[in-house]
């Protein structure tokens, strides 16, 4: 029987004798999972929203999947499906009267009752790829409660967590013994009246990797006495699918950055402080599967100045020294 074929013993009522004399309502689902995801063992209502506020009958029609119709039939528009499961799953559409005038049916809200959980979500802090001694901190979330989490290191469970809604797992010095690939999964608690499990998350590979510092050296700019270069030296053995080179002043904040092309030595000009020293460090990042960032440690400390005394330009101690140009 088609969805919108009125059953015989309603037509003789006088409530579903007068087509669309009412604005059409619509279905929406009221549930715990703000995703909107409906679970196994679920309760869930299933409203008929109208503007209404005389409405005195509404009617909720289950289009099942077999292709057979079933009719809910109250007095509110709220229909309640507690301990819900795939029987449930289908298309629903409503319709209510006001004393002899019934609107038209609602467009569809398709149900479907899932049987696992859907994935958790899995996040690593402050990045994937960190220096040996760095503190990393994995993070597992989901919207689901009552659950019990579990977080694996290569399929292998090194933690579990019933505590809410939330797993972290705190590495505090990393080690070669932290690489791996992590994910997880939780699953109902024990005693809940449906057990379910989730599906695992996506993967997260740690790698702990110290790179080489770059080396760092600067001079003068022979075409600008305004200026200097500084050079930075990145260790010509690293593989690399992209590789910047940047400059970072004093508060190790980025000033400057450029791609690595072919040479190993990448050169930034700067402009001559004047009455205030300046710090200078470089470092390079690598990119590897279009992804993850690996950071070198920070190359020698360059320091430009002016030197009001000897009145000449130097390069001593990996610091370059500026020339007052007002005692000349």
């Amino acid at each position: 029987m088609d969805l919108l074929t009125v059953p015989c013993n309603l037509l003789i009522s006088r409530q579903w004798v007068s087509g669309n004399a009412l604005p059409q309502p619509f279905l929406k689902k009221i549930m715990d999972d703000t995703r909107g995801n409906i679970i196994k063992g679920d309760t869930v209502t299933v409203k008929c929203v109208t503007g209404s506020r005389t409405a005195d009958k509404f009617f909720l029609i289950h289009k099942k999947e077999n292709g057979q119709n079933e009719t809910l039939e109250g007095s509110s528009g709220e229909f309640l499906f507690q301990n819900i499961n795939s029987e449930k799953d289908g298309d629903y559409f409503c319709k209510y009267c006001e004393q002899t005038s019934c609107s038209a049916f609602s467009t569809p809200l398709n149900v479907y009752v899932q049987e696992k959980f859907p994935r958790p979500s899995i996040h690593v802090s402050p990045r994937r790829v960190v220096h040996p001694g760095a503190a990393i901190k994995i993070t597992c979330e989901t919207h689901r409660s009552n659950i019990t989490f579990t977080l694996l290191k290569n399929n292998v469970p090194i933690q579990i967590s019933d505590s809410g809604k939330t797993l972290s797992y705190i590495i505090n010095e990393a080690k070669d013994e932290n690489n791996g690939y992590y994910s997880c999964t939780y699953e109902s608690k024990n005693g809940s009246s449906v057990h379910l499990v989730s599906a695992k998350s996506n993967p997260m590979k740690i790698t702990v990797l110290g790179l080489p510092s770059p080396a760092m050296t600067c001079e003068e700019d022979p075409n600008d006495s305004r200026k200097f270069i500084i050079n930075c030296t990145v260790p010509s053995n690293q593989k690399y699918k992209r590789l910047d080179v940047k400059l970072l002043n004093g508060s190790k904040i980025t000033e400057n950055s450029k791609d690595f092309v072919k040479d190993t030595t990448v050169t930034f000009t700067v402009a001559k402080p004047q009455y205030v020293a300046k710090k200078y460090f470089c470092m390079y990042q690598i990119t590897n599967d279009f992804v993850d960032t690996e950071d070198s440690f920070y190359s020698n400390e360059i320091q430009l100045w002016e030197d009001g005394n000897n009145g000449v330009f130097n390069h001593q101690k990996e610091k370059c020294f500026l020339i007052d140009v007002s005692l000349v």
